[in-house]
């Protein structure tokens, strides 16, 4: 960094985020902030330059741009979305030893990952938080719509807590999730835990 020219900006981050595929409004709100906060820092005399990268919601292609970023455009720092595209990031900024901020429900990131920090929803508590609130209203025979991914997996253990005894139906998340849910509503489920993106809800 001490060898950069004066004009360029001191600091680089890598964003990796879906600009392409089912969650790209998302992606682009995150596109538009982070052309803001540039425009934010430089109004106050500070240089950060933003390189994003389409993740299309694809770990490898995630795992690939990451690389990209790390060894081409050699970034400080690199920012993540959704828990597929931070899981595939991670070990590649734990060996390149850079900081990586994500934002996703995941705890497997941090666990393993050093230079990790999250910011996002905790999905354990959360759901444990809503089947307390559903006990206290009465809810006695509630479910899980559990995504076969890690996000899912969280709720599920949250809920639990609760609910030892939940009824699970698991699904692929972007699939069709409606023969589970009928399974649930034949079972006479009160109530259904369902972690997943907004599409899919």
């Amino acid at each position: 960094l001490a060898e950069q020219p004066k004009d360029e900006a001191r600091w680089t981050v890598g964003i990796i985020t879906d600009l392409s595929a089912k969650r790209a409004a998302w992606g682009l709100q995150i596109r538009v902030g982070a052309e803001l906060a540039v425009e934010d820092l430089r109004a106050k005399g500070r240089k950060l330059r933003v390189i994003i990268e389409d993740s299309a919601l694809d770990p490898a292609r995630a795992a690939t741009a990451a690389q990209k970023l790390l060894a081409v455009d050699h970034v400080d720092a690199l920012y993540t979305e959704f828990t597929p595209v931070s899981v595939a990031v991670s070990p590649i900024s734990r060996k390149a030893e850079r900081l990586l901020l994500y934002d996703a429900g995941a705890y497997s990131v941090l666990d393993s990952n050093p230079y990790s920090f999250k910011t996002y929803n905790d999905f354990v508590l959360g759901c444990k938080e809503v089947g307390r609130l559903w006990q206290r209203r009465g809810v006695r025979k509630p479910g899980v719509l559990k995504a076969e991914a890690e996000f899912g997996e969280l709720c599920w253990r949250g809920a639990k807590e609760v609910f030892p005894d939940l009824l699970v139906q698991s699904y692929r998340y972007g699939e069709d999730a409606g023969a589970q849910l009928l399974l649930l509503k034949k079972a006479g489920i009160d109530a259904v835990f369902n972690i997943t993106y907004e599409a899919d809800l």
